[in-house]
């Protein structure tokens, strides 16, 4: 798992709490991501079930913890986690406002993945569109110089050169391969 907040009182552990990592099956928040259901304790020593890393990784002391899954729509993404309450004690509505919160950050994490592969699919179709504008400008140029060596070959006045398809098609694919690299 990855922990990736604090509170004001634990200023200073931010970049402890970024680069800490442990296995996802591990303490209360593994067993959370495991299960999918929220857990409340408020004396997180009578838990088998506490991993005391963090806490000694970042110094603060962990008396009571509530956490909640992150979910998205296929499966359960992470933790959110809430330490030490006044009192260390928490209440069923704490419960039910931190699993509504967690909805919220799974939810906008989901969207923010989405939008991401997203602009990785619109990034790779303006690559296969350029790649089609680049193939219509060489066809275009082709038809173009098709028609004008045509004129050419058969000794034909110049005016004829723009009665021949072969120039208009080849003007039309040039320009349209040019228009394609503005998508």
């Amino acid at each position: 798992l990855t922990t990736a907040q604090q509170a004001e009182s634990a200023a200073g552990t931010e970049q402890v709490l970024t680069d800490l990592r442990f296995p996802a099956g591990e303490g209360i928040a593994g067993w959370v991501l495991t299960h999918g259901q929220s857990v409340a304790v408020d004396d997180v020593n009578k838990d088998p079930r506490f991993y005391p890393g963090v806490a000694k990784a970042t110094g603060v002391p962990t008396r009571a913890l509530l956490a909640a899954p992150l979910r998205s729509r296929s499966e359960t993404i992470g933790v959110v986690e809430v330490i030490n309450p006044v009192g260390n004690h928490f209440e069923p509505e704490d419960a039910a406002f931190l699993e509504a919160v967690a909805s919220d950050i799974g939810i906008a994490y989901e969207k923010v993945y989405l939008y991401a592969q997203l602009q990785r699919e619109v990034v790779s179709l303006r690559g296969v569109t350029r790649l089609g504008g680049y193939g219509l400008i060489g066809v275009g140029v082709l038809l173009v110089a098709t028609a004008v060596f045509t004129n050419l070959a058969f000794a034909l006045p110049w005016t004829r050169l723009f009665t021949r398809s072969g120039l208009w098609a080849g003007a039309l694919a040039a320009i349209t391969g040019t228009a394609s690299w503005t998508i």
